[in-house]
């Protein structure tokens, strides 16, 4: 495997603080962009151009070792006991939602994801659980 490729891999299995500091140190710059997703692809995409010659090259490789090819990640799926309350501020606003056999309760309207909450809460596409802090991000 390419030196380049073991590099992206990495890239793709990182946290948003490490893609971050890894920014700041292979660019000297702050990161564009605040989405997870978003500052993998860039940081990646920025790493196939330029090519392989710096420093965080090394520790983005032996990053890329420890993981073996081929291994599935492992899925962690929430479940909340009925009666649970998810809290999430949003401009101001606390919005609370109430876990229910099948799904949620938001503002008196049942919901099944949190997706879908958020959805309404914000005006936008959001991972459900991302949204409420459940999920890294």
């Amino acid at each position: 495997m390419s030196e380049i490729k073991a590099l992206v891999e990495a890239v793709a299995k990182m946290k948003l603080d490490d893609v971050r500091t890894a920014w700041r140190e292979r660019f000297g710059e702050p990161p564009p962009l605040r989405s997870t997703d978003l500052m993998r692809r860039a940081l990646a995409d920025r790493l196939q151009l330029e090519g392989s010659s710096h420093p965080l090259d090394k520790r983005l490789a032996q990053l890329a070792a420890r993981h073996r090819t081929g291994s599935k990640p492992t899925v962690v799926a929430h479940s909340f006991k009925t009666g649970s309350l998810l809290q999430r501020e949003w401009q101001g606003e606390r919005h609370q939602v109430e876990v229910v056999d099948g799904g949620y309760v938001w503002k008196g309207q049942s919901y099944k994801s949190l997706s879908a909450i958020a959805r309404d809460i914000t005006g936008a596409r959001w991972n459900g659980p991302r949204f409420f802090g459940l999920r890294e991000g």
